[in-house]
């Protein structure tokens, strides 16, 4: 069941971005986010999806006129982030996570950027900032001509930038929803836009601050159980653009590289588990490129030539263990190029 509660008309004509935030028991984030929407020229509209939040979200809700605000059912942030999109309806949207905020005038920024080269992906920089430390860590993206094959290869390296630094023209997801079956649905969501060949354009200013904060693990932060079902679904997520790009005619050249490149790395994550499908998926890559190189140091490909990929990975494990790597920095461990 949805509920809502529709702002006071803010514009004549559509507005020219549609912020679309989703939030649950975050009362203690959500008014900087909001409130980080407002510091901008253009015509901007406001939507919060409150996915059943009990911490008074909904009521604060109540006291903002020009916030479209829409409470569901707890059934996760996927279906929250369709409902807002449903509900919104700008000509550029961005989705934004509730415990993070936009820099001032960030939204006419990219939206200039977006007229002055007829771009309808804008793709900003954005800031990580500690919450305990203070701690401020810029993260830029320069789009290249092969934007697939960019995002592929950064996303599956751990750098991909954050989608909620991106402007989005309404007309990329108006059929791409929020995935719940993918872990990473805002990577699966810009994969799909990245399939369908938009015209992208950069921002050289950071236009987004994420906060990195010890009150709720994020996914990608756990252990056990949880991550090695968030590396399936990793996996799950790189197949299911095999097999799109094959169904196009496109599985070739770089996008192909990428894809296999970013499939390597998942299995040497599922190898820490399951070391049998590992193998399983090495060989299906490599059965999909003969002369295929790993995306690993030189030497260490030849490790796997001489000793083979479950060998290696061990004396791989056994080293990291040794030199005492954290379990949360071992996403690159030191066998990465």
């Amino acid at each position: 069941m949805k509920q809502f509660k529709s702002s006071e008309p803010q514009h004549q004509s559509a507005p020219d971005v549609s912020v679309i935030i989703t939030t649950y028991n975050r009362l203690w984030a959500l008014p900087a986010a909001v409130g980080s929407c407002r510091d901008n020229d253009c015509a901007t509209e406001i939507v919060v999806v409150d996915d059943g939040s009990t911490d008074g979200t909904w009521e604060w809700l109540q006291s903002q006129p020009d916030v479209v605000a829409i409470r569901t059912d707890n059934w996760g942030k996927c279906w929250a982030a369709n409902a807002g999109f449903a509900a919104s309806t700008g000509e550029f949207v961005r989705f934004l996570d509730s415990d993070d905020w936009l820099l001032p005038h960030a939204n006419d920024r990219q939206l200039e950027v977006a007229r002055e080269t007829g771009a309808k992906l804008i793709v900003g920089k954005h800031i990580y900032l500690s919450d305990k430390t203070g701690a401020r860590r810029e993260v830029s993206f320069v789009p290249s001509a092969d934007f697939l094959s960019q995002y592929i290869e950064q996303a599956s390296a751990g750098c991909v930038p954050s989608y909620c630094a991106c402007l989005i023209h309404r007309s990329l997801v108006c059929d791409i929803p929020h995935r719940q079956e993918y872990p990473l649905h805002d990577i699966m969501l810009m994969l799909e836009i990245a399939l369908d060949g938009p015209a992208v354009a950069g921002c050289d200013w950071p236009c987004l601050v994420i906060r990195d904060h010890d009150l709720d693990k994020r996914l990608s932060d756990s252990a056990g159980f949880a991550q090695a079902a968030k590396v399936w679904g990793d996996i799950a997520m790189f197949m299911k653009v095999v097999e799109i790009v094959r169904l196009r005619d496109r599985f070739s050249g770089s996008t192909k590289e990428a894809l296999l490149r970013a499939l390597w790395r998942e299995a040497r994550k599922l190898a820490r588990w399951d070391m049998r499908e590992a193998k399983s998926l090495i060989a299906w890559v490599c059965d999909q490129e003969a002369s295929f190189d790993p995306p690993v140091r030189r030497g260490v490909s030849n490790l796997y030539g001489i000793l083979g990929f479950a060998m290696t990975e061990r004396i791989a494990a056994i080293r990291t263990s040794a030199l005492g790597v954290p379990k949360s920095l071992q996403k690159s461990s030191p066998i990465e190029r």
